[in-house]
């Protein structure tokens, strides 16, 4: 098993994992880790002995858009992107979490909630029942979704941040840590604040 990016999103991965990888990718330069990891290459060449080896993949990186690009990478590559859920995270067995996803300490993932491809459901976060995450999403450290919230894919939910029953988030939305969302937000946009509104640029 292998883990995409070496830094301290990785790191937080490896601890969750009942087995330890024995190498990882990255875009960057090969570079020291405390896991004393091999580093076996960037993820997009083609030329890599680690996809005859039939193995699988972890995501280990935080940026949402590196992290899709990793990740889909190796998809084409032919490998296996593997989900890591932390032992004292609590998901529902009526969830859906797909490949490529990490459910981080303490999270909870509730009755019939989806989980969308490469997704981080990070430290002490809460996605109630229904709620639906797209792909390639991030909720930080202690957000919580209440029901039935769709959010978008590539979305960054701030930790802290509250999203009420029902919104509506779009794609690529960044939503700032501490933020009460209260009503649908469209896509592309970043917003803040109690309640949560659109952020001028």
């Amino acid at each position: 098993m292998y883990i995409l990016g070496n830094s301290g999103h990785a790191w937080v991965v490896i601890d969750s994992m009942s087995v330890k990888p024995v190498g990882y990718l990255s875009m960057g330069v090969a570079e020291q880790n405390p896991y004393s990891l091999e580093y076996m290459g960037i993820e997009t060449d083609v030329d890599l002995p680690v996809w005859s080896e039939d193995c699988q993949f972890v995501a280990g990186i935080g940026n949402n858009r590196v992290r899709r690009l990793a990740a889909n990478a190796v998809r084409a590559n032919g490998g296996v992107m593997t989900t890591v859920i932390d032992a004292s995270a609590r998901v529902s067995s009526s969830a859906t979490i797909s490949g490529g996803s990490y459910i981080g300490i303490g999270a909870r993932i509730n009755a019939f909630a989806r989980i969308g491809e490469d997704c981080i459901i990070n430290t002490n976060a809460i996605v109630e029942h229904e709620c639906e995450v797209g792909d390639g999403s991030h909720i930080a450290p202690a957000a919580v979704l209440l029901g039935a919230v769709r959010v978008g894919a590539g979305t960054m939910i701030g930790a802290n941040s509250v999203v009420k029953e029902g919104v509506r988030i779009g794609n690529d939305v960044q939503i700032g840590a501490g933020s009460v969302v209260l009503e649908n937000v469209p896509d592309g946009e970043t917003w803040v604040g109690n309640p949560a509104r659109k952020l001028n640029k």
